[in-house]
């Protein structure tokens, strides 16, 4: 849309990633800044930076650390406390990084260590299946992985959010079949959870589902 922000008006993003194009565009129609702050959950803010263009810096209680799927936190006490990273960061200075994707997360599973991503990138590949989602069961529900599949075709659904009693045995026995000839023992989920959309929370990251 042809539309332009009035003077004054800054934008932050700090929920999740934000396409570099998205950023721009909001600049474009004369957002007067734009500022994206980096960081997870686990640690809370990491960096920011005030372009898309541009790197992120550290905040001034972070630093760089070795091995690089960390990173520290400087205390008020002066120590360094170490936090593992959820992604690989690439460094142009000590305090300037850009966000290059997600570190490949692995679990033990019958102790066989499982690439959770891996698994993902496996049910894509079958025609049925849009999206996917796999996390470790929860102690009540098993030791094996679990997986929330959405599927290509919204006739599949019922207009509660799941699957017609019609198709739910044809897709799960079809994805199931998939699953036990493509996917080694331990990389195979034990239950398959179908909805419209990858469950996230109020402020739109992944997160667990029941089984």
């Amino acid at each position: 849309a042809n539309v332009q922000f009035p003077i004054d008006i800054i934008g932050v993003n700090s929920s999740g990633p934000c396409a570099t194009e998205v950023g721009i565009n909001l600049l474009d129609k004369k957002l007067s800044d734009f500022y994206e702050v980096y960081g997870a959950s686990e640690t809370a803010g990491i960096g920011w930076r005030d372009h898309p263009s541009k790197p992120y810096t550290l905040f001034p209680f972070w630093q760089k650390a070795i091995p690089d799927t960390e990173i520290n936190r400087l205390l008020a006490d002066g120590n360094l406390l170490a936090f593992p990273l959820q992604d690989i960061l690439h460094w142009s200075q000590s305090t300037q990084f850009i966000v290059k994707g997600r570190l490949d997360l692995l679990v033990q599973i019958g102790g066989t260590n499982v690439s959770l991503s891996a698994v993902r990138t496996k049910l894509l590949k079958h025609p049925l299946v849009k999206d996917a989602a796999v996390r470790v069961m929860r102690p009540n529900e098993g030791s094996r992985l679990k997986a929330f599949i959405v599927l290509n075709n919204h006739d599949y659904y019922s207009s509660k959010d799941v699957l017609k009693e019609v198709n739910q045995l044809e897709i799960t026995k079809q994805l199931q079949h998939y699953i036990n000839t493509h996917l080694s023992t331990a990389e195979r989920p034990k239950a398959l959870t179908f909805g419209l959309d990858i469950p996230v929370n109020n402020i739109g990251k992944l997160c667990d589902w029941t089984v």
